[in-house]
C-alpha cells in the first residue's frame, strides 16, 4: 500500500484508487541491427544421410558471413557430466566451453569481419557415455539475401 500512496495513488478503509498513467510509445530498440541469417549449413554427406554430425567426426565448418551459430546438445545419463568443447575460429582458439545435458547453444559469434571464416570445435574431454551432437550451424551477414527455389 505505501507503493501505491508512493505513486500517486491513495489508500482508505473501503477502497484502493491506484494512479496509473496513459502508456506512452516509446523509441524502437533493436536487439541486433544489420544482421540477417543467409544460411543453415547442414552436416549430412554421402556417409551420413542425417542433417546432424557427431562432435567427434564433425569436419571443420567453412562459411562467408559475419556471424556464425553452432547448435547441438550432449546426452548423458550422468548429470555431473560437462563436456568441456574447445573452439578455434579461423585456425585461433577463442574459448572453452561447458555443454551440460541442457544446453542447445554450442557457440555463437554475430560480431565477425565480413568474410570466409572457418570454426573448429574440438571435444577435449570425450566420455564412451556420452552422445555430442551438433545439428546445425547457422549462418550470418549483414545483408538481407533472399534465395530463390
Amino acid at each position: 500500500m505505501e507503493l501505491i500512496i508512493k505513486n500517486g495513488g491513495k489508500v482508505d478503509d473501503k477502497k484502493v484508487t491506484i494512479k496509473y498513467q496513459l502508456p506512452q510509445t516509446t523509441q524502437l530498440e533493436e536487439a541486433f541491427p544489420n544482421i540477417y541469417p543467409t544460411q543453415r549449413i547442414k552436416f549430412s554427406n554421402e556417409f551420413n544421410r542425417h542433417e546432424e554430425a557427431l562432435l567427434n567426426d564433425l569436419q571443420p565448418i567453412k562459411f562467408n558471413g559475419t556471424g556464425i551459430v553452432v547448435n547441438g546438445e550432449i546426452d548423458c545419463e550422468d548429470e555431473t557430466y560437462v563436456a568441456e568443447v574447445q573452439v578455434s575460429l579461423d585456425g585461433k582458439i577463442v574459448k572453452v566451453i561447458i555443454l551440460s545435458d541442457s544446453e542447445w547453444e554450442v557457440f555463437m559469434d554475430l560480431e565477425l569481419p565480413k568474410g570466409d571464416h572457418t570454426v573448429t570445435l574440438k571435444w577435449l574431454n570425450p566420455n564412451p557415455k556420452v552422445e555430442a551432437v551438433i545439428y546445425s550451424a547457422i549462418q550470418y551477414s549483414d545483408k538481407l539475401v533472399f534465395h530463390n527455389k
